[in-house]
């Protein structure tokens, strides 16, 4: 999370994971912080519905997430809350960095290579 930009945002946002491996969690995000509850709240500004797959996919770099959108993988209500959520959940701010696909097929094809040009030489 962002927690500059949570400091100066309020929003209620109910993430909604169907199929199996699913739940429903709502996160409230208010002065900088996030709390994360199970369970759905009675007022959202923003409704995220997807399966767990679509969510790591997407988070990830696997897939794009306006495509997913586009294909209904991803249904959204409040969707003009989207933008802010995008804003405290930016793909940069996981654990980790993701690399983008492009990059990761030209480090195989790369690799691939180096062992027929040293053996050629």
């Amino acid at each position: 999370m962002d927690r500059e930009q949570a400091s100066q945002t309020r929003l209620t946002t109910v993430m909604e994971f169907s199929g199996q491996g699913g739940g429903v969690w709502t996160l409230h995000v208010a002065n900088g912080t996030c709390h994360v509850s199970e369970g759905r709240s009675a007022y959202a500004d923003l409704v995220i519905i997807q399966s767990p797959e679509t969510f790591v996919k997407t988070r990830t770099g696997i897939e794009n997430p306006t495509l997913a959108l586009w294909t209904g993988k991803i249904k959204v209500r409040g969707l003009r809350n989207l933008g802010t959520f995008e804003k405290l959940f930016p793909i940069k701010s996981l654990d980790f960095a993701p690399t983008p696909l492009e990059a990761l097929g030209a480090g195989i094809i790369v690799q691939a290579e180096m062992p027929r040009q040293a053996s050629a030489a």
